[in-house]
């Protein structure tokens, strides 16, 4: 039985996909250290938080339960995106040059580039997250489906690392909140940074006290060898002339404390960020790399495609603190 030209292109997809996923790696690929993953089958995602709920109360013998009546927080999008590429090449340089060496290395090269491009993405949201006028990775809508109400800020309408100027409200309390400073990183500005989190920020949208625990500080590559220095450094001299170590000095109560991630797609050479790994950002995966092959009939050219979808978006501000990002594009 003959070998039909669809049968050819089916074949080359098929041998184009192994070359993808045998060349594919996540090394080196940050946002997983820090977003919450999750596979979704819809365009988008809506959350409605619901507020209300507050302490069990103590209940007597024969007592009734005492009561609260939910109420309706904030409505919270996510939307993915799609991101593909093509490429092209003429009959005869295909016909004249080996598999391999054509589409074979292209598609190797489109695999290694793929997480690469999630992780300049996703790292969109902390370099763009200060900007007072917010910023289009935060915007949710989808085209045709839902409009996302906030635009290009946070569930809350403010962006996800707001200074006082632009504190984030609490729905139920008067209290407003501030995760934005141009704190240089030193052990004292990580200290206010960690009490700013863990006292002041840290409260629900009722005004309930909470536990926010922060165990990360991610930098830019600009600034991993003073943060190892910082986190590694034992003792603090009382003064200048103790020196590590000395009679006078105290521990460091920071030795060790939090995990350096260094993310190489920070655009910031003096921005740091102190975060809780796992709270707050969350990934959205709705279609992993899809490879197609075709043949133009009209040019002979033959083309190549790898086409995928994924977004993200936060669901709290609380759990994270920026310093030094700019609040405007320049």
């Amino acid at each position: 039985m003959a070998l039909l030209r669809s049968d050819f292109t089916r074949l080359l997809q098929q041998q184009l996909v192994d070359i993808f996923w045998e060349n594919y790696t996540e090394v080196g690929s940050v946002w997983r250290s820090l977003f919450t993953e999750q596979s979704i089958n819809t365009p988008y995602v809506e959350r409605q938080s619901l507020l209300g709920m507050g302490d069990l109360v103590e209940k007597g013998e024969n007592e009734p339960f005492s009561y609260d009546q939910p109420t309706v927080g904030w409505p919270i999008l996510g939307s993915v995106k799609s991101f593909g590429k093509a490429m092209a090449f003429s009959r005869e340089l295909y016909d004249d040059s080996q598999f391999l060496n054509l589409f074979g290395e292209s598609v190797a090269q489109i695999a290694q580039n793929y997480d690469r491009t999630r992780d300049r993405y996703y790292a969109q949201f902390l370099n763009y997250g200060a900007l007072t006028a917010g910023h289009r990775v935060f915007n949710a809508t989808v085209p045709g489906v839902i409009v996302d109400p906030t635009g290009d800020f946070i569930y809350d309408g403010k962006p996800l690392f707001a200074g006082t100027a632009q504190a984030h409200p609490s729905l139920m309390s008067d209290r407003t909140f501030a995760n934005y400073d141009t704190l240089d990183l030193t052990l004292e500005n990580i200290q206010k940074v960690y009490t700013k989190m863990t006292v002041d920020n840290a409260y629900d949208e009722q005004g309930n006290k909470i536990v926010i625990s922060p165990d990360t500080i991610v930098v830019p590559q600009e600034l991993e060898l003073e943060a190892l220095a910082l986190m590694n450094q034992e003792y603090i001299a009382q003064d200048a002339t103790t020196g590590i170590g000395g009679a006078s000095a105290r521990r460091n109560p920071f030795y060790r404390k939090f995990r350096i991630i260094v993310w190489p797609h920070l655009t910031t050479a003096d921005g740091w960020f102190m975060i809780q790994r796992g709270y707050g950002l969350r990934a959205l995966i709705r279609q992993q790399p899809e490879i197609e092959v075709w043949e133009d009939p009209e040019t002979k050219q033959m083309r190549a495609s790898v086409y995928c979808r994924f977004g993200a978006y936060a669901d709290s501000w609380r759990h994270m603190f920026a310093n030094n990002i700019p609040q405007a594009i320049a």
